[in-house]
């Protein structure tokens, strides 16, 4: 058998079976634009994770949670909540499980955001806030493994000063 006579045996079965060529067409056509719907959603969301860590700049201080013995990480994250529960000034909102330690100044949100600002004005530090229980909450990430005990000390002077000056 040809190419030409196959050709004419699959004309005549889709004009015998328009029903049935139709909906595998419209199978086809759905199949395809599921696939391109997914992947442009998949881009777009990509492309906006990648601007908004592009945002945070070069000065976000982070450090892991683990132990010297674990690859040279410090448990600093747990260090700065435990201290941060030392000040009277300070109050700590939530646990640290792993290395975002949110806290506030205990005092007005304006307050609390005033020292946000001035902490970051620093460019040596950046602190994100939240808002927790209906409060603004000063949130810092802990997470780089390049960050020393120096950094993290660095960090608490200026949240030290940034409070002391409110």
């Amino acid at each position: 058998m040809n190419a030409l006579a196959s050709l004419r045996t699959a004309l005549r079965a889709l004009t015998k079976n328009k029903l049935r060529s139709m909906l595998a067409m419209l199978g086809i056509v759905i199949a395809v634009s599921a696939v391109v719907a997914t992947v442009a959603i998949g881009q777009g969301a990509q492309a906006k994770v990648a601007q908004q860590m592009e945002s945070l700049g070069s000065n976000l201080l982070m450090v892991l949670p683990g132990s010297m013995a674990n690859h040279g990480v410090a448990t600093i994250g747990q260090s700065v909540s435990e201290a941060y529960d030392r000040l009277y000034y300070v109050e700590r909102v939530a646990q640290v499980p792993l290395s975002v330690v949110c806290f506030r100044y205990k005092g007005s949100d304006d307050e609390n955001r005033a020292i946000m600002e001035k902490v970051n004005a620093s460019g040596r530090v950046f602190i994100a806030s939240t808002v927790l229980n209906g409060k603004l909450t000063l949130r810092l990430a802990i997470g780089n493994l390049e960050t020393t005990w120096k950094d993290v000390q660095e960090a608490w002077d200026l949240l030290q000063q940034a409070a002391k000056s409110i």
